[in-house]
């Protein structure tokens, strides 16, 4: 994937970051929640434990994110254009 990424001209990282992670870029809780969420192969029950939270709570930030991005973070289609967005992010 890094050989794929690499090949993605600026102009089209930065069209492709705003499409995506805009609406929650400022929204720190959401995203290092969305990092968690990823880095934790979508497993709620471990995203939760790692960030000391009731899972109600991460129900309710997952649904915040769809809420404000149109991108369900619980979807295949989703999960890989958040995982993308924060690997351009890096």
């Amino acid at each position: 994937m890094d050989m794929i990424l690499e090949d993605v001209s600026e102009p089209v990282k930065k069209e492709f970051l705003s499409r995506v992670l805009s609406p929650i870029q400022t929204e720190k809780e959401l995203l290092e929640t969305l990092k968690c969420y990823l880095a934790n192969d979508q497993s709620l029950k471990k995203t939760a434990f790692d960030l000391h939270i009731h899972i109600n709570t991460l129900h309710y930030r997952l649904k915040q994110m769809k809420e404000l991005t149109d991108i369900d973070p619980k979807s295949v289609k989703g999960s890989t254009l958040f995982y993308l967005a924060l690997s351009l992010l890096e």
